[in-house]
């Protein structure tokens, strides 16, 4: 088995960068419809049928983002693994470039 050292492609990270973007955009629309139909279902249902999806509701929410704290749950995990993918990314191509300029014109 040889070791060929670590290889990458910057188009494919590039791509998946991208992916996790857009998937971290439809999260957040996500739960802008889930905030919008939690008003709806609110202003819809007796007091006595709210409290059980009030308490579900809070449990979703926890997980999707924190229950408002920005560094917890789901929605911060998602686009903090877009920015350490990308940052990934740019000291590789960082590295490479350096390397490549330290061999000159040989």
């Amino acid at each position: 088995m040889s070791d060929d050292g670590m290889l990458y492609d910057p188009k494919i990270i590039s791509t998946l960068v991208s992916e996790l973007q857009d998937n971290f955009g439809r999260l957040v629309a996500a739960g802008e419809d889930m905030a919008n139909a939690k008003a709806r279902i609110e202003g819809a249902w007796s007091a006595s049928a709210l409290g059980g999806f009030q308490t579900a509701y809070q449990v979703w929410r926890d997980e999707y983002d924190g229950g408002g704290d920005a560094s917890q749950g789901s929605l911060h995990t998602l686009n903090r693994i877009a920015q350490l993918v990308e940052q990934a990314m740019h000291s590789a191509i960082g590295a490479d470039k350096k390397i490549g300029d330290g061999f000159g014109g040989y």
